[in-house]
Parts: C-alpha cells; structure tokens; sequence
C-alpha cells in the first residue's frame, strides 16, 4: 500500500525531510518519518541549523558549514532496485562534496564536484553528472537509481536524465547526509556547506524518469506528499525558525 510520500505508487522506506518533521525540529535527531532510520547531528548546534527556507516548495532545511557537519545515518543496505532522492541547496561549490554518502566497498556518492553534478555508486570508477553545472544558493533535486539487476545506476538532475553507468555493488558501510563517513556517526571529508532537505530512499521498484519529473514537480516538489493536493508542506513552527 502506497504511503503518502509515494510517487506514482512508488512508497519509500525512509524518509528524512525537515519540512514535515515537526517533532525533530531544533533537535539533534532528524527523524525518520516512516519510524526506522533517524539522522543524528553530529558537531552541529541544533537551535540554528534548522533554519527557514521556502524555496522549491518546502518550509525548513537544515545547514551545513562545509567545515565538518554531518548527519549520521544507519548502516542502508544500498542494494540492487534501491534509488534514493534529495533535496539541496549549494552555498559553495568548491571542490568534491556529497550531500549523501554511503562508505566504500559499496559506495553512493551523491554531491557536486567543482560546480558539477557528481553521482558514483558500487565499483564504478567513473560518475555520472560531470555535463550538468549546478547554480550557487538555488534548490536543486538529484535522484540516484540501482537497476533490478544491480548492474547499472541512473541519475537525475532537476528531472533531466544524467544517463547511465554500468556498476557491482557488494557489502554496505557507514552512510550519512552532508560529508563522507569514515564510520557511523563519523562525518571526516568532502563536506558539503549547502541545505539539505526531503530524502526519500527506496528499496524496491527502482525509480525512472518519470518518477524523477514527479518529484521535481517543475522544481516545487521538496516536501511534496499525495494526500496534501499540494506541492507545500504546511508548517505549524514556520514562523518559530531562524532564518
């Protein structure tokens, strides 16, 4: 049964979006909407990294200083028919930093490299996205799919294809939101100073193109769910963040 941040029937297994998280805000716990998953701040100030952004259709984000932020997740089982998709907004756009990070041996990099778009998942060496220029403080929404077969991935950028790369994936590791994670709850390089918001990861019909233009909803879709008949949340505690 499709939950109310399915799309196109698609229901995900975990959900971590600060535009619907009313009991995690201003706390160190991102949670998890769906009940298995919750993020943790880690070296971050609660009070004034969940901050006031409705831009793309959402209400709050949380910040990261490029510096040495992250959110910690439990070990996700990124596997065969997995896709994941995410919300994030640049304030630099130096280097390679990744807004969603799931340690080697099997890796998936989600992030930007020098301005560029930058996707990498399993034992592929290449990445997908390096054709695809990013805008400095604009929302932008990036979806990573693992094909049935394990085989291949796809990406998407803003709901136009990246393409695809062929890829294995063996034994996951330590996974989290803004940085690489050298081990649970270990944000140690590639951080991104950037907002994040609405990650939504999926275990099973992996997401297409279809379901990327869904959720990119004509760049309106951060926090958007079924049942609302809109593309923005409301949020009872708008008026308490910080901008």
């Amino acid at each position: 049964m499709a939950n109310e941040f399915a799309i196109n029937n698609k229901s995900p297994c975990t959900v971590i979006c600060p535009s619907r998280d009313t009991a995690g805000f201003q706390t160190t716990t991102c949670r998890d909407l769906l009940g298995y998953s919750d993020g943790t701040l880690i070296n971050m100030v609660a009070a004034s990294d969940w901050v006031s952004d409705t831009g793309a259709g959402g209400t709050v984000a949380v910040k990261f200083d490029g510096t040495n932020d992250g959110i910690g997740l439990p070990i996700i089982p990124f596997a065969a028919g997995w896709s994941a998709s995410i919300w994030v907004k640049w304030a630099a756009l130096s280097g390679l930093t990744f807004i969603l990070a799931a340690r080697d041996s099997n890796r998936v990099y989600i992030g930007q490299n020098g301005g560029v778009v930058y996707v990498r998942v399993g034992s592929d060496s290449g990445d997908l996205g390096s054709a695809t220029s990013l805008v400095l403080n604009q929302w932008h929404h990036l979806v990573m799919s693992i094909a049935n077969d394990g085989l291949s991935y796809s990406a998407w950028c803003d709901g136009v294809s990246l393409g695809s790369r062929s890829t294995t994936l063996t034994t996951p590791t330590a996974c989290g939101i803004g940085a690489f994670f050298g081990g649970t709850n270990s944000p140690s390089s590639n951080f991104a100073n950037a907002r994040f918001d609405d990650l939504r990861i999926w275990n099973r019909d992996p997401l297409d193109s279809s379901d990327a233009t869904a959720l990119w909803a004509s760049g309106a879709g951060r926090g958007k769910i079924t049942s609302s008949g809109s593309s923005r949340p409301s949020s009872p505690f708008l008026s308490q963040v910080i901008g």
